[in-house]
């Protein structure tokens, strides 16, 4: 059921406001139970809900040797192709630099995230 307004201003200031009623019903609100026009578009959703995520898996894999060697390839420009080290020396060096990082900060931040959790946990 459909219903529109009016308003209406007279000579004296008042508003005079009237709710008229139309008889056009929309087909969709005649039968609310009507699954004729959803029921494909549901089926419609979950086949994409069903086939982007393993189609997007299935490219992923197959891709990722181009993607790897095309990162690979900008970074080496980028660093003036200096990325890989050359010498054994400077690879003990990149060594050691990555692992005081990884004993520094990182460890100490796994650290404080666990003991949050268990305690978190045990107070629970």
């Amino acid at each position: 059921l459909r219903c529109g307004s009016s308003l209406e201003a007279s000579g004296d200031g008042s508003i005079d406001s009237s709710i008229t009623a139309s008889s056009e019903v929309p087909a969709a609100a005649s039968n609310p139970a009507d699954t004729t026009t959803t029921a494909p578009r549901v089926r419609i959703q979950a086949i994409k809900n069903s086939i982007v995520p393993a189609m997007t898996a299935i490219i992923s894999f197959c891709s990722y040797g181009v993607v790897s060697k095309t990162f690979n390839s900008i970074v080496q420009w980028a660093s003036g192709n200096k990325w890989f080290r050359d010498t054994l020396e400077e690879v003990e060096l990149q060594s050691n630099i990555i692992t005081q990082v990884v004993n520094g900060p990182v460890v100490v931040s796994i650290s404080v995230l666990f003991a949050t959790l268990i305690s978190t946990t045990v107070s629970s």
